[in-house]
């Protein structure tokens, strides 16, 4: 049973049960039992509050790209899987760059 986000390409937030992925294919946690979410299709990093049943976009937004910057500023293009380190910063491998990129 789905307990939050519905299938569509939008990167909308807030309530869990109103929030939209296109594409969810990778998860890692984060030291404050944040859920981060690679949202594949939609070109982003979104994140389950361990706090309340909110979500948030991170980093990134629909536009593709490859684009350093930080939360919507942030390009990525097809995010495919995601690990913390021990520094604490999110890695992210970013598909069709071909690259691994640094979320902090």
């Amino acid at each position: 049973r789905a307990r939050a986000g519905k299938l569509q390409h939008s990167i909308a937030g807030g309530d869990c049960t109103n929030s939209f992925f296109q594409a969810p294919i990778s998860i890692a946690v984060d030291g404050k039992n944040n859920i981060l979410v690679a949202d594949h299709a939609n070109h982003s990093i979104r994140m389950f509050s361990g706090e309340a049943p909110r979500l948030s976009t991170v980093a990134g937004s629909r536009e593709e790209g490859k684009v350093d910057g930080t939360g919507a500023s942030a390009r990525f293009s097809q995010p495919i899987a995601l690990v913390m380190d021990e520094r604490g910063r999110l890695l992210v491998a970013d598909t069709n760059r071909g690259c691994v990129r640094v979320v902090e």
